[in-house]
């Protein structure tokens, strides 16, 4: 449903985007301004799996999840060696602010996947090994058991070529930053559901 709702919007933005001709300022349903406006500047992006500290931290994404469970001594627990891909919270608001300040025309109706070239698709297991390399203690756990079956690799070439933008910071660099803030807080609950 989540991968589901999230096709439907887009096709949704993109049916109501102009195509370079000059669209009308007719309202929509609600009153505000329709999907049609021509001062609308209509571009999908699509995120990797988010990692990093956040004033809204989250420990029920991957990288930081693996991250927190080392950190603690718990096993990192990897169900299947699907493909995911990574990019840093950062990334993402250097990615948004970059698309905002770019020629409407080079950016009209256009899809981005917005992830690093370099080093951001990898197997879980993959991952779960880098994260051992920041804590050589941890416990790895290769379970047959597949929850969320989903695999993928995925191409962050357009947002380079066409925007000239590639993220600066590498899954290594956030598992240290993740593990740096862990000691900065210690008397916080990272399994309690807020963090989720």
């Amino acid at each position: 449903p989540y991968a589901e709702s999230k096709v439907a919007a887009e096709k949704f933005i993109l049916s109501g985007a102009p195509t370079g001709s000059s669209a009308g300022d007719s309202s929509g349903p609600s009153g505000g301004p329709a999907r049609s406006s021509s001062e609308m500047v209509w571009t999908i992006c699509r995120l990797a799996t988010v990692y990093g500290v956040s004033p809204r931290m989250r420990f029920d994404l991957l990288v930081n999840q693996f991250t927190r469970d080392a950190y603690y001594g718990e096993k990192i627990e990897i169900f299947g060696e699907q493909g995911r891909t990574f990019v840093h919270v950062l990334d993402v608001v250097a990615a948004f602010k970059h698309i905002l300040g770019f020629k409407k025309s080079g950016v009209m109706r256009k899809v981005f996947n917005i992830g690093s070239t370099k080093g951001s698709n990898m197997t879980k297991r993959d991952l779960g090994f880098l994260v051992k390399k920041e804590f050589p203690k941890a416990d790895i756990v290769l379970l047959d058991k597949v929850i969320d079956g989903r695999d993928y690799k995925v191409s962050f070439e357009l947002v380079k070529e066409s925007l000239g933008f590639d993220p600066k910071h590498t899954v290594q660099g956030g598992v240290k930053e993740i593990a740096s803030y862990l000691d900065s807080n210690p008397n916080i609950d990272t399994y309690a559901p807020m963090f989720s």
